[in-house]
């Protein structure tokens, strides 16, 4: 088996001096370039993990986990993520207290517009 040779020194800097990388700089070169970063992340099939799907552009992204495989996700999956991610208190890293909810009662919407989510 091929060995990898040890690195006993200073980090090789010279090659770097001067150089200036910015997050727009490496945003640009992300193939979502142009592209807004998304609000919300929907990880179907109960997995929790992201497995490196847009790990730079899902910084700030609501995440949501529901048990339901792809190909099973309705219309109504949709509209209960999109009902939990409204009632969630969006910081983008800051640390402000929680904002209270419009709707206390806690329970899970059942219709949207008056149509049943099903």
């Amino acid at each position: 088996m091929p060995s990898t040779p040890c690195f006993n020194g200073p980090a090789p800097t010279a090659a770097l001096d001067g150089l200036s990388v910015t997050e727009d700089d490496i945003a640009s070169h992300l193939y979502t370039a142009g592209l807004p970063d998304p609000d919300l992340l929907i990880r179907t099939s109960g997995e929790m993990r992201i497995s490196n799907f847009l790990l730079w552009q899902i910084a700030y992204a609501e995440l949501y986990v529901t048990p339901t495989l792809w190909p099973d996700f309705t219309r109504g999956d949709l509209l209960r993520a999109l009902l939990e991610y409204q009632n969630r208190d969006r910081r983008f890293g800051g640390l402000t207290p929680p904002r209270a909810s419009a709707d206390c009662s806690g329970e899970l919407a059942t219709t949207v517009l008056g149509a049943p989510i099903r």
